[in-house]
């Protein structure tokens, strides 16, 4: 099955139309006041009421409470979260789909990030109370900052773990998601930066060539 490809950081009607065109699986609102790419719930409905219904928009939040997050994916209709933050606690929303945003640096980062992940939202005794995710994103980490870094994850650590369902972020670029995928084999790969001429704002040949190249693997 080839890559799924989520484009993120979307700001414009425009941008979203031409990303769905081009064959991106999600859409990235951001609402972190905190980055270049955040939106207003005015911009996101819009955007979402302009794509097609086989794109999925993705809502990302950063150090938010589930009530607000609650009530501005509510009021968009957006039933698909992205989180991120100084601690990542397990989903309430049972009426979401979410993806926990993992900031990977080195081995002993990552093997207490695993035991976090198999304890809080793998295993099967947590079934009944824990929202799962549908899928861990990856990314570099970079102190004090939640994604659009542009630096790149450790692809052949994330790879020797062979997580399932890995969305991998981080520096990826249409140069360079090939190679990225051929390593570590994700489930998608988000793109933000990779794909702009300034923040912000796509680059419309740049999203043709990420995604063809991240799925011509």
């Amino acid at each position: 099955m080839p890559v799924l490809v989520k484009i993120c950081g979307i700001t414009t009607v425009d941008d979203a139309v031409a990303a769905a065109r081009l064959g991106a699986d999600f859409i990235g609102l951001n609402f972190y006041p905190g980055s270049p790419r955040c939106i207003s719930e005015g911009q996101a409905r819009l955007i979402v009421q302009a794509l097609p219904s086989d794109v999925t928009p993705v809502g990302l939040f950063v150090n938010e409470t589930w009530a607000r997050i609650h009530e501005i994916t509510a009021r968009l209709k957006i039933d698909t979260i992205q989180i991120h933050g100084d601690q990542v606690e397990p989903c309430p929303l049972h009426d979401r789909r979410w993806i926990p945003a993992i900031p990977v640096r080195d081995k002993s980062d990552f093997d207490a990030l695993a035991e976090s992940l198999l304890r809080t939202y793998i295993l099967p005794s947590f079934g009944k109370s824990v929202c799962r995710p549908i899928a861990i994103l990856m990314d570099a980490h970079v102190p004090g900052a939640f994604g659009g870094t542009g630096r790149t994850a450790p692809w052949e650590l994330i790879a020797s773990y062979r997580f399932r369902m890995v969305m991998l972020a981080g520096g990826l670029t249409p140069d360079n998601v090939a190679e990225a995928v051929r390593i570590v084999h994700p489930w998608a790969v988000d793109v933000a930066g990779g794909v702009e001429s300034a923040p912000g704002k796509k680059d419309h040949d740049k999203m043709r060539r990420f995604i063809e190249n991240a799925r011509a693997v």
